[in-house]
């Protein structure tokens, strides 16, 4: 793109027999433009002219556009803004008289600025939510300015480096100069690919005794499952599956040990779920005491397990269905109920 200041010189043949000429005003098709009437002899240079019987005078008009008009080299067409009864221009002079030997138009031109070399973008992909780093620079005085679309739109900053944030969809960023009011074409800086984050993966509880592992599983609507002991942080192991070290409980009521799971995608980036999915492991105890009334049971399905003995005083109301299970023995002390219509049941069995 350029900018051009032009300089042209009208001539216009006022007959003697006028009275009161006022002067023409001709507008040029670029942006802005500034007109100065010239009249020969010694009438003045702009405003009303009166010309006195049986003068004949030539007006010249010179008409410059601004410096500051941006615009690309185009025709500069003319159109009288008035009316007046004599003849069209005598002639059209496309040179500057002040300029001897000049035959074109009075040209200046001036290069619309362009961003310097090694303009950059910190990353090509990203993950939702997430920045890039944009660095550009421009020649001179020129005022640096951002776009996220090659034509249109307003400036997203001046600033260098620029960092958008809260990234969500691809996008192109682009860059220009102005200087002197003028904006150079828009160039590319670099293109952005923003890949979705996956959701929080499906995963199940586990009840085990103390002294066993647990198997917890996972499921990943896209990406794959990773596991973890802490809510963030920490080193992830990948599967659909974990097997959880030997746990124990040397206490007298269940524990529970949490595992937690999160989704990657995987690839360049890596895009992880904004969240984890706690998973639970219960662990019953070696030996388990059920007391009254903390103990009580008064409706639902459970099921108690020890690994070696069960020692009840609690009581089991209806319409409670309840199952007693440990290795070595359960005793049901006084103080034990198990109410009409209740459901209960005690069993010697390993606790797995």
């Amino acid at each position: 793109m350029l900018i051009f200041k032009f300089k042209y010189y009208l001539k216009t043949l006022i007959h003697k027999n006028m009275k009161n000429i006022t002067t023409l005003i001709y507008f040029i098709n670029l942006l802005a433009i500034s007109v100065v009437a010239k009249a020969q002899n010694t009438f003045p240079s702009s405003g009303t002219f009166t010309l006195p019987n049986g003068k004949t005078i030539v007006i010249t008009y010179e008409v410059t556009v601004n410096a500051n008009a941006c615009a690309s080299p185009a025709p500069v067409s003319l159109s009288a803004q008035g009316t007046v009864s004599v003849s069209n221009f005598a002639s059209v002079l496309t040179d500057d008289p002040a300029i001897v030997g000049t035959t074109n138009p009075t040209i200046v031109a001036f290069n619309s600025p362009v961003i310097n070399a090694g303009s950059t973008i910190s990353a090509t992909a990203v993950c939702s939510g997430g920045s890039v780093t944009l660095n550009a620079s421009c020649p001179n005085s020129a005022t640096l300015n951002w776009y996220n679309a090659s034509t249109g739109g307003a400036s997203l900053s001046t600033a260098s480096p620029f960092s958008p944030t809260n990234l969500t969809s691809n996008t192109s960023y682009y860059a220009t100069c102005t200087d002197n009011s003028c904006e150079g074409a828009r160039t590319l800086v670099g293109s952005l690919t923003v890949t979705a984050l996956p959701t929080a993966p499906t995963a199940a509880n586990k009840i085990i005794c103390s002294g066993f592992t647990a198997t917890l599983t996972a499921s990943c609507a896209s990406g794959s499952p990773f596991w973890y002991t802490t809510s963030t942080g920490g080193a992830g192991t990948a599967g659909g599956t974990f097997t959880t070290p030997t746990l124990t409980n040397a206490t007298t009521a269940a524990t529970i040990t949490s595992y937690f799971a999160e989704c990657q995608s995987g690839g360049s980036p890596n895009c992880v779920s904004t969240s984890r999915t706690q998973v639970d492991v219960t662990v019953h105890p070696q030996n388990l005491p059920l007391v009254s009334p903390t103990n009580d049971f008064t409706s639902g399905n459970t099921i108690k397990k020890a690994v070696q003995s069960i020692s009840a005083t609690n009581k089991i109301i209806s319409p409670a269905n309840v199952i007693y299970q440990a290795g070595d023995a359960i005793m049901l002390n006084a103080g034990f109920e198990a109410g009409i219509g209740s459901v209960f049941k005690s069993e010697i069995a390993v606790c797995n």
